[in-house]
């Protein structure tokens, strides 16, 4: 599977384990998040260290994702030049908070 997920008592993390994003791969996120445990209003962290590439697919599926967990904060994790370039042209880094790596992710949270 291209996902993973752990938690514990402050955040949820969800790891994107592939280096791409795109369309051949939103049906799949929407069933592995549709099969997550409900996480109340804990932070939620979208790990795409992997990613390399995302396309408006997946950013659409990461914004209905916003959508439905509107009381967690939702936060991207990503150092990829051209993932940042996409957040911040669609003006999505103003809605979600990126950080640069996981640990300064999870010490923010």
């Amino acid at each position: 599977m291209a996902f993973a997920t752990y938690s514990n008592d402050s955040l949820t993390v969800i790891e994107v384990e592939s280096s791409s994003f795109d369309s051949k791969m939103v049906t799949q996120f929407r069933q592995f998040i549709d099969g997550l445990p409900e996480t109340g209003d804990k932070p939620i962290l979208l790990d795409l260290s992997h990613v390399s590439f995302m396309d408006s697919s997946a950013l659409g599926v990461l914004m209905a994702f916003k959508k439905h967990h509107m009381t967690s904060e939702i936060s991207v994790v990503t150092e990829s030049a051209p993932v940042l370039q996409l957040l911040k042209v669609t003006k999505v880094d103003q809605i979600v908070r990126v950080y640069s790596d996981i640990e300064q992710a999870i010490l923010a949270s």
